[in-house]
């Protein structure tokens, strides 16, 4: 009966031992707020503290809250880079460009190692450090940042390269365009993860951003656009795509001499009458059409939307109404058209 009780004893207290983690000392990184910052100093380490019932627990914290610490310092390079354009570009204000960089909230983390967990007994959580070494993930990441940062400066060289001012225009945007779509995130997180390296290894990206934005003004300004109308109606189309070009930037030449593109405006009028049991009516549904084409090909071509019949009893009214739709519609929908044929 006694050995029987003793034999209870001793499995209590295994089983009670075993529910309650001994504490132990307090290693270096949990000392306070600078703690971590000692036993995993910045310039060498990405380390953040997490907590949570359990081990595993206060690991996936700790792995979010490195997680988070990316999202910011992406999302703070987006805010800097736009900010240098909105500086350096003067269209910015009237295009109101938006960046279509959306930072994503999970970010792809590799290299991550952990500390050895700590329980803290006053708190009765766990805590641990997840940490990236800088030199050793640069060396995994430095490849693809560079074969990111390649594509952009193919496209940025080759507008360098372009003879036809108007397609150089058109191809600095679409570098623009793709650095944001698809490089800014790997390049940013290159510069989060090791800024000195980055800023070594792709210094040159940066100086393509800071000097497209002179460039595409320069490429703008000597871009004299041609416009011609084969149908017209008190030349309000010929003024809608006057405006439209001025709105962009681009100069306007009154003669195809000197210009760098011709605008040709195309514009049906799709007009029916009726009549034969009763006053004669004039109906449009007018369209148009714009084709711009460099010394080297067609650049780009553009359709209006479908417009809303005018009916009237006399055929000038008619066209009148109809052509001042039209003139409307272009100014409304074609610079947009334009922004995002050209990459901006």
């Amino acid at each position: 009966m006694i050995k029987n009780v003793i034999a209870a004893v001793v499995c209590l207290m295994v089983f009670s031992c075993a529910g309650t983690p001994a504490s132990g000392p307090a290693p270096e990184w949990a000392a306070g707020a600078g703690g971590i910052e000692a036993a995993y100093p910045a310039q060498t380490y990405i380390a953040q503290r997490g907590r949570g019932e359990d081990r595993a627990a206060a690991e996936n914290d700790a792995l979010g809250q490195i997680s988070r610490f990316f999202a910011t310092e992406i999302e703070s390079q987006n805010t800097r880079i736009q900010h240098s354009r909105e500086q350096n570009d003067v269209e910015t204000s009237t295009t109101e460009r938006v960046s279509e960089i959306y930072v994503r909230s999970q970010t792809e983390l590799f290299s991550v190692r952990y500390s050895e967990p700590w329980y803290n007994a006053a708190e009765k959580l766990w805590h641990a450090v997840a940490y990236i070494a800088r030199d050793e993930a640069w060396v995994i990441y430095e490849p693809r940042a560079r074969r990111e940062a390649d594509k952009f400066l193919q496209m940025y060289r080759a507008a360098q390269q372009a003879k036809e001012t108007v397609r150089q225009y058109g191809i600095y945007g679409a570098a623009l365009n793709l650095f944001d779509k698809d490089v800014a995130p790997v390049v940013f997180f290159a510069e989060t993860l090791h800024p000195a390296k980055a800023a070594s290894s792709l210094r040159d990206v940066e100086e393509a951003l800071t000097a497209i934005p002179a460039a595409m003004d320069e490429a703008r300004s000597r871009s004299y656009i041609y416009i011609k109308c084969d149908r017209d109606y008190e030349d309000r189309i010929l003024a809608a795509a006057e405006k439209c070009f001025s709105v962009l930037g681009f100069p306007v030449q009154k003669s195809p001499a000197r210009a760098a593109a011709v605008c040709a405006v195309r514009v049906t009028e799709n007009e029916t009458s009726s009549g034969a049991s009763g006053p004669q009516l004039f109906s449009f549904r007018p369209s148009a059409s714009i084709s711009l084409t460099g010394k080297e090909g067609v650049l780009f071509s553009w359709n209006s939307q479908p417009m809303d019949r005018v009916t009237t009893a006399t055929r000038d009214a008619g066209r009148r109404r109809a052509y001042t739709a039209l003139a409307a519609e272009m100014e409304k929908s074609f610079p947009d058209f334009f922004h995002r044929k050209m990459g901006e």
